[in-house]
C-alpha cells in the first residue's frame, strides 16, 4: 500500500473519539492491495453488494466502540440506491486516485495524468506499477508513457519500442497472442498499431501480428533485392523501408533470437509460397537477399548446376558471391560447407585447367611444376571432400561431387602418371634429379641441426606434399613460429619401412633375401 496513503488516514484516526470513514474507490485502483493497509487506530471493513446490510449491523450495534475505515471497490452509489447514505453523511468521506499518486511517486508532470487516467486497469495492479517505475523513465512524454506500459505488459524492462515489437515476434502466436490480448485487455491496442504504422510504416484497417510480420520480412528482402520484388510481394511492402530493414537486420541477427527467427522465416516463407514465386526469378537477384532459407538453397543449387554443366571455373562474380554468402548472410553457419564445397571444386576445375596447359620438358621441371602449382589440384580435392563429408544431406551436391571424381581422376591423376612415367624414361636413375634425395635426409637435414640446437624430428606416414603446404600456412600464421618448406625425392621402392630406413644415419641401404632392410648391414626390423 502506498505510504503517503497509510500516513493520512493514521493521521485522521488517531484521534481519540471514533471515526467512521468511507472510501469509495472509484475504479479499484487499491482492490489488490487494501489488505496490506496498516491501520493503527481503527479497523479496516471491506464493503460489497453483499454485505450491506451486515455492514450497518456492525457499524451500529455491533461495534460501536472502533473506528473503521469502509473500503468499497466501486463508486459510491445515488442516495437513494444507497442503504448507508445517512451513515456516510454523518461520517468522512475519504478521497484519493492512483493516479494523483502515480504522479507524485514517480515525477510525472501533472500534464500527463488525463493519459495516465486513460488505463485504470493497468493501475490496478502494484506488480505492473512496479515494473513500470524500474523502466527508469526519467523525460516523460506520451510516447513514452505508451511504450513504457507496452513493455511491462510485453515483459520488457526497457521503453524502447523496438524491444517490445521483438518479443511479440518472437513470441511466435499470431493467432491468440498473449501479449496482444493483455494490450487488448489494458486498453493499449489502439497504441501499439499507431506505434508500427510510425516506426516501421504498417498500417491497415484489420492489422494483425502475422501481417505485420510478413511487412517487415517483405520490405527487409526488397531492401536487398535486385530489381523490384515479384508483384504478389509488393502490397507487403512499408514505406518505412530502411527502419524495417535495420530491425529485421538486428532481430536475426541476435544470438538469442537467431533459432527463433529461423523457425518463424520459415512458417512465413510457407505461408506466401516464396519457393514457388522463387521459380520464375533470376537467382542473381537475389544474390544479396537472406530473409529465408530458400535463398541460400536456389543460390547453393545454381551454383552447383553452373560447374556441373559448364565443367569450368565460376566468374569472379559467382566467387565473390560464394565468399559472402558463407561468411556475412544470416544462413551462413548452416550451409557453410555447402559453400566450402562449391568454393574447393571451382578452385580444383581452375587449377586443372591451368595444368592441362602447362608443359614440363623433363622430371626435374615436373617436380618444380608439382610443389609450386599442382599440389593445389590435390588440396582442393581433399578440401572438397571434407566439407562435402560434413554436410548432412548432400543430395543437392551429388552431380558436382561426380564431376569432381571424374576430373581429378581423368583430367588430373591419370595425366600425371603417364606424364611422370615419360620423363622418367628419359634418365638412367633417380640420381640423375636434381632435388635433394631422401637418403641424405640426416646428412643435410638432421645433423646440421643437433650441432646448434635440440631437434625433434616428426615422421608421418603417407603425409602428403599438399599437406605439408596446408601446415607450413599454419604456422606461420602462429606469432611464435617459423617454418620453411622443402621436398626430397624418395626412395625406390616407396614403401615405409624402406622410407623410413633412409631417414637414419647410414652409409649403405641394403635388402636381405627376405626384403628386409639392412642400415649398414643391420637389421632395422623393429622400424
Amino acid at each position: 500500500m502506498n505510504l503517503r496513503i497509510q500516513e493520512r488516514l493514521n493521521e485522521k484516526f488517531k484521534h481519540g473519539e471514533r471515526r467512521l470513514i468511507f472510501w469509495y474507490d472509484d475504479n479499484a485502483d487499491y482492490a489488490e492491495e487494501i489488505d496490506s493497509l496498516q491501520l493503527d487506530h481503527a479497523k479496516l471493513h471491506k464493503l460489497s453488494k453483499d454485505n450491506i446490510f451486515f455492514t450497518k449491523y456492525l457499524l451500529e450495534y455491533e461495534d460501536k466502540e472502533n473506528s473503521y475505515l469502509i473500503y468499497a471497490p466501486f463508486p459510491k452509489p445515488v442516495d437513494k440506491d444507497n442503504h448507508l447514505a445517512d451513515m456516510f453523511y454523518y461520517s468522512e468521506p475519504f478521497y484519493t486516485d492512483r493516479v494523483s499518486e502515480l504522479c507524485i511517486d514517480l515525477h510525472i508532470p501533472e500534464k500527463y495524468k488525463k493519459q495516465l487516467s486513460q488505463y485504470p486497469k493497468f493501475w490496478r495492479s502494484i506488480e505492473r506499477i512496479e515494473k513500470f517505475a524500474a523502466l527508469g523513465i526519467e523525460n516523460y512524454n506520451q510516447e513514452i508513457i505508451e511504450v513504457g506500459l507496452l513493455a511491462v505488459l510485453a515483459g520488457v524492462k526497457v521503453p524502447r519500442f523496438e524491444e517490445v515489437l521483438k518479443t511479440l515476434i518472437i513470441s511466435g502466436e499470431y493467432g491468440e497472442n498473449k501479449y496482444i490480448t493483455a494490450f487488448d485487455k489494458m486498453g493499449l491496442l489502439p497504441s501499439f498499431w499507431q506505434l508500427c504504422q510510425k516506426y516501421y510504416g504498417y498500417n491497415e484497417e484489420k492489422p494483425t501480428l502475422e501481417k505485420l510480420v510478413v511487412t517487415l520480412l517483405m520490405t527487409y528482402t526488397a531492401h536487398h533485392f535486385r530489381g523490384d520484388l515479384p508483384k504478389p510481394w509488393q502490397p507487403f511492402l512499408s514505406y518505412k523501408k530502411n527502419d524495417s530493414a535495420v530491425f529485421i537486420s538486428n532481430l536475426m541477427n541476435n544470438m538469442l533470437y537467431q533459432e527463433r527467427y529461423d523457425r518463424i522465416a520459415h512458417e512465413i516463407a510457407f505461408k506466401i509460397k516464396v519457393e514457388e514465386f522463387l521459380n520464375n526469378v533470376p537467382v542473381e537477384n537475389y544474390f544479396e537477399c537472406d530473409t529465408f532459407e530458400t535463398f541460400d538453397i536456389n543460390i547453393i543449387k545454381h551454383l552447383a548446376s553452373l560447374l556441373v554443366s559448364n565443367a569450368a571455373p565460376l566468374s569472379e562474380e559467382y566467387q565473390e558471391v560464394i565468399k559472402n554468402r558463407s561468411s556475412k548472410k544470416h544462413f551462413a553457419a548452416k550451409y557453410v560447407f555447402y559453400y566450402q564445397a562449391i568454393a574447393k571444386a571451382d578452385k580444383l576445375l581452375a587449377e586443372i585447367e591451368k595444368f592441362t596447359k602447362a608443359h614440363a620438358k623433363d622430371a626435374d621441371e615436373m617436380i618444380k611444376l608439382y610443389t609450386a602449382a599442382w599440389a593445389k589440384i590435390d588440396r582442393y580435392y581433399r578440401n572438397f571432400y571434407i566439407a562435402f563429408d560434413q554436410i548432412g544431406s548432400n543430395e543437392i551436391l551429388y552431380e558436382l561431387r561426380k564431376l569432381v571424381e571424374n576430373t581429378y581422376t581423368n583430367r588430373y591423376l591419370m595425366k600425371l602418371s603417364i606424364l611422370w612415367a615419360d620423363k622418367l624414361e628419359t634418365i638412367s636413375s633417380f640420381g640423375e634429379l636434381t632435388g635433394q634425395k631422401q637418403f641424405d635426409f640426416y646428412r643435410r637435414i638432421v645433423a646440421p641441426a643437433v650441432k646448434k640446437e635440440c631437434t625433434a624430428v616428426i615422421i608421418s606416414d603417407g603425409f602428403r606434399y599438399e599437406c605439408g603446404m596446408e601446415l607450413d600456412e599454419r604456422l606461420k600464421e602462429k606469432a611464435n613460429a617459423s617454418s620453411e618448406l622443402q621436398y626430397m625425392i624418395s626412395l625406390l621402392p616407396s614403401y615405409t619401412r624402406l622410407g623410413m630406413a633412409g631417414l637414419l644415419p647410414h652409409n649403405s641401404l641394403t635388402f636381405t633375401a627376405g626384403y628386409d632392410v639392412l642400415v649398414d648391414g643391420e637389421p632395422c626390423v623393429s622400424l
